[in-house]
C-alpha cells in the first residue's frame, strides 16, 4: 500500500512519501519538487557510499542536477542532504542495471524502478499517492507510461554514449596532430583557458562559465581549478600561479588533447560571432 502524509507543501521544508515501508524525503525547491535520494539507495539494497561518488561526479551532477539542499526537516532543523529534481528520478534509476546486482536485492531494484516515481508523482500532484493496483484502469496508464519513461531515459543514455564515443574517436583520430602540439607546446607550456577557448573560436567568458556549471573546473584559492574528470582524462592539470595569502595559488591549464575535447565537446552557441568578445 502507497501513501503519503498530506500537508501543504512549503519551499524547502521536507515531507514524506511512504513507499515500500520506507518514508522517501520530497520538498519543493525554486518552483519544482526534488527527491532526497539516500533513502531510495538504501531502499533498493545498494550501498550509499558508492552511489553517492557516481551521482557527485560531473557527468552524473549534469545529467541529473544533483546537489547537496539544506532543508527543513519535519523536526525543524535544517539537514543537508543530496537530492535531485523529481523530473530526473526517473531515468536516474534507470541508469542502475538490475543485471549486475546481488540477486537477493535484483527484485526490489526492479520494484523501485517500476513503482518508485509514480509514488512521488502522484504526491506532487494530487497531494497524496495512492495504491495503483486499486484501480485497474489507472494502473495499465501508468504502467504504458512507465514504459514511454523508460523508452525516453534509454534514448537520451544513448544519445550521450553515441556522443562521447564520438569525442573519443575525434580524439584518437587526432592523435598524430595532438602529438605534433605537444612537442610544440614544450617550449611554451599549456594554454590557459581564455587562450584556449579563442584558439577554438570561442567566447572565453561564456565557454569558461559553460565549464564551471558542470563542474569540470571550481574556483578554489582564488584561481580556476580543474575537476578529477578532466584531469584523469589528460585534458587539463593544474599549475602553480604563485601565492594567494599564504596558500599556493593553482590555475587550470589545457593540454593539446583537451584542446580537441574542447572542440567537440563545447556547444556552437558558444562560438564567437561577427561581434565577438
Amino acid at each position: 500500500m502507497l501513501n503519503a502524509y498530506n500537508m501543504p507543501v512549503q519551499d524547502q521544508q521536507m515531507h514524506e512519501v511512504e513507499f515500500s515501508n520506507n518514508r522517501i524525503p520530497t520538498f519543493q525547491h525554486k518552483g519544482e519538487p526534488y527527491v532526497a535520494v539516500k533513502r531510495i539507495v538504501e531502499g533498493m539494497g545498494l550501498d550509499w557510499k558508492s552511489q553517492y561518488s557516481k551521482l557527485i561526479a560531473p557527468d552524473y551532477e549534469r545529467k541529473f542536477n544533483c546537489g547537496v539542499i539544506t532543508i527543513v526537516a519535519q523536526d525543524g532543523k535544517n539537514r543537508p542532504m543530496l537530492a535531485m529534481p523529481l523530473r530526473k528520478i526517473h531515468g536516474w534509476l534507470f541508469t542502475i542495471n538490475a543485471n549486475k546486482v546481488r540477486a537477493d536485492i535484483k527484485e526490489r531494484i526492479e520494484y523501485y524502478q517500476e513503482k518508485c516515481f509514480d509514488a512521488l508523482y502522484q504526491y506532487w500532484n494530487t497531494g497524496v499517492a495512492v495504491n495503483p493496483l486499486a484501480d485497474p484502469e489507472r494502473a495499465l496508464e501508468m504502467a504504458l507510461e512507465a514504459v514511454r519513461n523508460e523508452k525516453k531515459a534509454k534514448q537520451a543514455l544513448a544519445i550521450e554514449t553515441e556522443r562521447n564515443l564520438r569525442l573519443e574517436q575525434q580524439i584518437e583520430q587526432d592523435a598524430p596532430k595532438v602529438a605534433l602540439a605537444e612537442r610544440f607546446e614544450e617550449t611554451t607550456g599549456y594554454a590557459s583557458l581564455s587562450d584556449a577557448m579563442r584558439s577554438l573560436g570561442f567566447k572565453p567568458q561564456k565557454a569558461i562559465n559553460y565549464l564551471k556549471q558542470r563542474k569540470y573546473i571550481i574556483n578554489h584559492n582564488g584561481g580556476l581549478i580543474a575537476t578529477s574528470y578532466p584531469k584523469n582524462k589528460g585534458y587539463m592539470t593544474n599549475k602553480s600561479h604563485g601565492f594567494y595569502g599564504h596558500k599556493e595559488r593553482l590555475q587550470a591549464v589545457v593540454t593539446p588533447k583537451g584542446k580537441t575535447w574542447l572542440a567537440g565537446y563545447l556547444p556552437e552557441e558558444l562560438k564567437e560571432g561577427e561581434n565577438g568578445c
